[in-house]
């Protein structure tokens, strides 16, 4: 292997051999030291299995069975220490493999600390130095982008591997090969995919007699002809997958009378010749997928009666024939989703007899025969979903005796059609389709043990117990339904042994609030009914005040309690209750124990509450979330001792106490407290909560939410003064020479054009920490880093980056594909982009919810917000949400932190008021702009 100095990059040399640690050396062993001390023993030995990885981060070489996934925790050996290698000279493969073929050390790192190569150049001496080795894998997981062929071999490369048995080259840009296999060889296992191959010449085979397998998969081959694939009668596997070919000539297979898998998926094929596969009869494993044009002639697959699985997805198939497949007796696997069949006849599958996977999905079928599976006496998955059915019959399925699953998903099925005969099956899935009415016949079938019915529009739901058969257990999902109704009936007690697991989430169930039952009737009954009913809610029979599934005492009047399963929360709804006075909140908890109580929520938003009753929130002493929004307060006498988040927006509040802001300031249970929308009056008895909105912005409070009543303004920018007026001041001014109050008046008018000033950088939410935010941030590179997902890079570029780059205030952007360094390591840039940017600006997308490296940047610089007790992070909301895919941090931020949202008219307002404020905004735009993007 020889290196040479062209191309910038830092090359890593990594030997993985099996074997324990030693401290000494042996004889005819050269020791090499490190800096830790240790020493390595390098020994000869016999190798036969060995493994070369190039990638972006270096070289990897092993000699074990298995290459490692990594090559982290490894002692590092620099170049100094290594006294058999010149760095100024290319560096043989051989004479590296030879002094590491028995080193004690397990992991050793060589770090070349080279600033450029091009290639490595394997040669035929690497099998003179070591004859033994069977199995070499050569392979790059250098970025596909890169087109550079970092391995080149010589012509003469298999001139002494007489005992090679398996070569991979794998993902090397590797575009020719005529030159490598001149001479003959014993290889049984050929893999030169994810490479650059083109068409290569004929009998390039030619001596390959012991190939078995041959693997081009993903390269640019484009056709195939007898000529080209020469010599290989002995082969039984061939993956042609993922490349270009578009024409296969007639006779290209005549010679493989011994193939048994052949893969050609993925490719241009249009038309496939008749007798193309006449002679390779013996194939068991066939695949045409993803060929998006093919048309297939009528009786193409009557000479594979050896076929056991064949894959037609994605092949335009429009109609399944009773010849097509009529001599495929053995076949076992069918593949024919993603298709534009229609309409399937009733012989379609009749010679079938062995099949055990039939894959429909994906379709247009709108009805099916009632016969049409009748042969498929060995069927266990038959998969139906995605397609147009509206109607089914069990009693097509009723004569299956094996079948596991039976998957209807995602089709306007409205009915299903009762029958006398059981489905032998052990899931059916109905999830996603139209139905109404509940298949309760379908529960007293003692076969099924998962039915998948949510996302229907069934309204009610009837069990009765006594039918459903002894010693049955089965999970019915009816989650995303319109359940009003849920009727369980049957005696307290049977004999009969079942469990029924049953989900009901997301519905609005109509139920007495009394007697409705969760669990069994009877501790001495064996049968069991277990519901699963998150985000569910339950009406009494008026309909007119919602009630609990899970049974709540203490329960104030006139409130709602019930509970969330999700947040182990008993939630107190007295919201819009036209209520003047606080009702009393003391030990409302669960009546079964086996529900866990971790907090308590009181919402009190929408009424009239002021100053009455505010005594009884000491009863609130156990409270962690209250909501007193939306009411007439103007006066906070007292807050609960453990609550978390307080709510107190839109009142009519003007102030707080100082013994109130003591308890905020102190509380450390308080998380959150709302205060915005009232008439806050800023005055100098203002000044200590202006302090602790100073203190605790973003950590405890908004600031930005307390405005003033009268100016519009924020409390925390304003200048606050008595109200007295100072006669002594006035005076004073009116006595002063002429001069003086020349003075006076340019220094009054100076102190208007300076306030003028602030109020129209305030507008613009500029300059707002012009001192404060130089000092904290004093050494920080970058004004933002931009978190985002790649799929919503294009609203980055066009809206986001121009804006806030080229904007009238422009800030310097820390983005990850023009300012991250290429080779390190993904989580250390995130580390470091965090660190060294006043802000992170959060793009919270769909995508972004998807993304691995989205939510890690997220939770790094959400920590480091926390660690400094400021505002680091600026959530963005882009496009409606998920909110299923929201997990517990990013929903516990969202509801704790204000963010901005795209397409708000105040967007950009807002943003720029959230983004650093610093006196290096100063700088011009064209200035900073020419600063921050040289020309070259």
């Amino acid at each position: 292997m020889f290196l040479t100095l062209k191309t910038k990059l830092l090359v890593t040399i990594l030997v993985i051999i099996g074997g324990i640690n030693a401290q000494r050396c042996y004889k005819r062993c050269n020791c090499l030291k490190s800096k830790s001390a240790q020493k390595a023993a390098m020994c000869n030995k016999n190798i036969t299995y060995l493994n070369i990885l190039v990638d972006e981060k270096g070289i990897g070489i092993s000699c074990r069975q298995l290459f490692p996934e990594d090559i982290k925790d490894t002692v590092i050996f620099d170049a100094k220490y290594l006294t058999y290698i010149n760095e100024e000279s290319p560096i043989p493969l051989e004479s590296i493999v030879k002094k590491c073929q028995k080193s004690k050390q397990r992991n050793i790192q060589y770090d070349l600390n080279m600033l450029q190569f091009d290639n490595i150049t394997i040669s035929s001496s690497i099998f003179e130095t070591n004859p033994h080795i069977s199995h070499l894998n050569i392979r790059s997981n250098v970025n596909s982008n890169n087109t550079k062929n970092f391995f080149k071999l010589d012509a003469d490369f298999l001139k002494n591997a007489s005992h090679l048995k398996v070569l991979t080259i794998k993902n090397n840009n590797l575009m020719y090969m005529d030159s490598i296999f001149k001479e003959s060889s014993s290889i049984e296992i050929l893999d030169l995919s994810s490479n650059r191959l083109e068409n290569f010449r004929a009998n390039l085979f030619a001596g390959f007699e012991d190939l078995k397998s041959l693997i081009l998969q993903q390269n640019q081959i484009t056709f195939l002809n007898k000529e080209m694939l020469n010599g290989l009668e002995n082969i039984t596997y061939i993956d042609l997958s993922q490349n270009k070919i578009n024409k296969i000539e007639r006779n290209a297979f005549d010679d493989f009378s011994n193939l048994e898998y052949l893969n050609i998926s993925a490719n241009n094929l249009y038309i496939l010749p008749n007798d193309l596969f006449s002679v390779s009869i013996n194939i068991k494993y066939l695949d045409l997928a993803m060929n998006e044009n093919l048309l297939l002639p009528e009786n193409i697959f009557s000479p594979l009666e050896s076929l056991t699985s064949l894959n037609l997805s994605n092949t335009n198939l429009k109609e399944i024939s009773k010849d097509f497949l009529q001599t495929n007796t053995d076949l076992q696997v069918l593949n024919l989703s993603k298709n534009s069949i229609s309409e399937l006849k009733t012989d379609a599958f009749t010679n079938l007899y062995n099949l055990t996977l039939l894959d429909l999905s994906y379709n247009k079928l709108q009805y099916l025969p009632n016969t049409v599976f009748s042969n498929l006496g060995k069927i266990r998955k038959i998969y139906l979903n995605d397609n147009r059915l509206t109607k089914i019959g069990v009693n097509i399925f009723s004569h299956l005796n094996y079948l596991e699953i039976i998957d209807l998903s995602g089709n306007l099925i409205v009915d299903i059609k009762e029958s006398d005969e059981h489905v032998k099956c052990n899931e059916v899935i109905l999830k996603n389709n139209l139905l109404s009415r509940f298949p309760a016949f379908l529960i007293y079938n003692a076969s099924i043990s998962n039915l998948d019915l949510s996302r229907n529009l069934i309204d009610e739901f009837v069990l009765v117990k006594d039918l459903v058969p002894d010693k049955s257990e089965m999970k019915i999902n009816l989650s995303n339904n319109s359940l009003r109704h849920v009727d369980i009936r049957g005696g307290n007690t049977t004999s009969r042994n079942w469990k029924l697991d049953l989900d009901i989430s997301k519905n609005y169930v109509k139920c007495d609030c009394e007697k409705f039952s969760l669990t069994k009737d009877n501790k001495k009954a064996f049968s069991a009914l277990q519901l699963t009913y998150n985000q569910s809610f339950c009406r009494d029979k008026s309909w007119k005040q919602r009630c609990p599934l899970v049974k709540i005492r203490n329960c104030p009047t006139p409130c709602d309690c019930y509970y969330q399963d999700k947040k182990l929360a008993v939630v107190v709804d007295c919201s819009v209750r036209n209520l003047t006075r606080y009702p009393v909140v003391h030990n409302v908890e669960t009546v079964d124990n086996q529900f866990k109580q971790n907090q308590t929520v009181v919402y009190l938003s929408g009424n009239r509450l002021n100053l009455e009753g505010q005594i009884n929130l000491e009863s609130y002493a156990n409270v962690s979330i209250l909501d007193l929004s939306h009411n007439e307060i103007t006066k906070v006498n007292w807050i609960p001792q453990h609550v978390k988040v307080l709510h107190l927006e839109d009142n009519k509040l003007s102030t707080l106490s100082d013994n109130v802001i003591t308890t905020l300031r102190n509380d450390v249970y308080l998380n959150r407290v709302s205060l915005g929308n009232n008439s806050w009056i800023c005055d100098s008895t203002a000044k200590k909560l202006q302090k602790f909105l100073i203190e605790f912005n973003n950590i405890k409070v908004d600031q930005s939410e307390v405005i003033c009543n009268k100016t519009g303004e924020s409390l925390v920018y304003m200048k606050l003064y008595d109200q007295q007026t100072n006669a002594v001041m006035m005076i004073f001014l009116i006595s002063v020479t002429i001069a003086l109050a020349l003075i006076s008046i340019l220094t009054m008018l100076y102190y208007k054009y300076n306030k003028s000033i602030k109020i129209y950088l305030y507008s613009k939410n500029l300059c707002l920490w012009c001192v404060a935010e130089d000092e904290l941030d004093k050494g920080k590179d970058y004004d933002i880093f931009i978190s985002y997902s790649n799929k919503d890079e294009e609203f980055v570029q066009n809206r986001l980056l121009k804006e806030l780059e080229q904007g009238e205030i422009p800030f310097k952007v820390c983005i990850h594909y023009r300012d991250w360094m290429p080779g390190e390591f993904i989580s250390k840039q995130i580390i470091n982009s965090v660190l060294n940017s006043r802000r992170t600006l959060v793009i919270l997308s769909n995508n972004f919810l998807e993304s691995v490296w989205g939510k890690m940047e997220f939770r790094t610089a959400h920590t480091q917000a926390i660690s400094e007790g400021r505002a680091r992070v600026i959530v963005v909301i882009y496009g409606e949400l998920n909110e299923d895919s929201l997990d517990e941090e990013m929903q516990t931020y969202l509801k704790t932190n204000t963010y901005v949202k795209w397409g708000d008219p105040w967007f950009w307002n807002k943003l720029k008021y959230a983004l650093p404020h610093s006196k290096a905004r100063t700088l011009s735009r064209g200035n900073w702009y020419k600063h921050n993007h040289p020309v070259n």
